[in-house]
């Protein structure tokens, strides 16, 4: 097995172009390392990260899961330096949707997010208090 008989086997259809005539658009596998420490390793789709990948920030902070057209987009984890770690929901490259926050500090977040933030229904459970209702950009409110 060879990575370039993956890409080349696998094309996903397109709705491109008219007539009888139809065009495929082949998914590759891309490793690729940027000089400021940038690492993305998965599917590419004509140039953009598509499909499964794992994205390494500068800073060390790591994404794993789905992409699409360029960005992160539906299911993944991040994995951060200071030692959270988030699992769920995301959207235009950020936590968004439901998912679960675990705290290095010992708590957890299970609930909804919006641009990185508690919101919407969830439950925070530190070593001191639990604290379940709705937030409201990362403020619980009641």
């Amino acid at each position: 097995y060879k990575e370039s008989d993956f890409s080349e086997a696998y094309q996903e259809p397109s709705n491109r172009g008219s007539g009888d005539t139809q065009t495929t658009q082949t998914i590759e596998m891309i490793d690729k390392k940027w000089p400021d420490g940038t690492k993305y390793e998965g599917m590419s789709l004509d140039g953009q990260f598509h499909g499964r990948g794992i994205y390494t920030y500068p800073n060390g902070d790591v994404y794993t899961g789905e992409f699409r057209f360029g960005k992160i987009q539906g299911e993944g984890q991040f994995n951060f330096t200071n030692g959270n770690k988030y699992t769920g929901s995301v959207s235009e490259n950020k936590m968004h949707g439901k998912g679960k926050m675990i705290l290095a500090s010992g708590g957890h977040y299970i609930g909804y997010f919006s641009n990185n933030q508690f919101h919407g229904e969830g439950v925070l459970a530190t070593p001191e208090k639990v604290r379940a209702g709705n937030w409201d950009r990362g403020i619980f409110i009641n």
